[in-house]
């Protein structure tokens, strides 16, 4: 049997959630319920229709699975900035576009020590004389 898409109209809740909204006093907002019944379809599509109004940008949990939390701020961070960028609401002042050599050897000059460490891991594999220089890298790069 074939799944059915059953659309629930949701106008009344449209009209409590536009008032609710407007309100300045409300700054945080937590949409909440059970799994799969529309929270992100009613979101989805009451943005898109208020695009003229809003900026929305969409954040999702699943992107940022580290084990710091000051690393999955900074992802966010990062996140948010692209999509602003992709939107076309955020333009770099100075945007220079490298190609691949250019950035492996920009790379190469500002960590130099780390690029050693990391090629000396990769080639380890091939060969027991690479290993031994491996090694000593960890003592020198943490």
């Amino acid at each position: 049997m074939e799944p059915k898409n059953i659309f629930i109209p949701y106008a009344s809740i449209v009209d409590r959630f536009d008032k609710h909204i407007s309100n300045e006093q409300n700054e945080r907002i937590i949409v909440s319920g059970a799994f799969g019944i529309g929270k992100t379809t009613f979101i989805r599509s009451y943005f898109e229709t208020r695009q003229d109004e809003y900026v929305t940008i969409r954040v999702s949990p699943i992107n940022y699975s580290v084990s710091s939390n000051d690393s999955i701020f900074e992802l966010i961070k990062a996140d948010i900035i692209k999509q602003l960028y992709i939107q076309g609401r955020i333009k770099p002042k100075h945007f220079t576009k490298f190609s691949r050599s250019e950035a492996w050897l920009e790379y190469a000059k500002e960590q130099p020590l780390e690029l050693g460490k990391q090629l000396s891991e990769a080639l380890s594999k091939l060969h027991p004389l690479v290993e031994v220089a491996s090694t000593g890298f960890k003592g020198v790069v943490p």
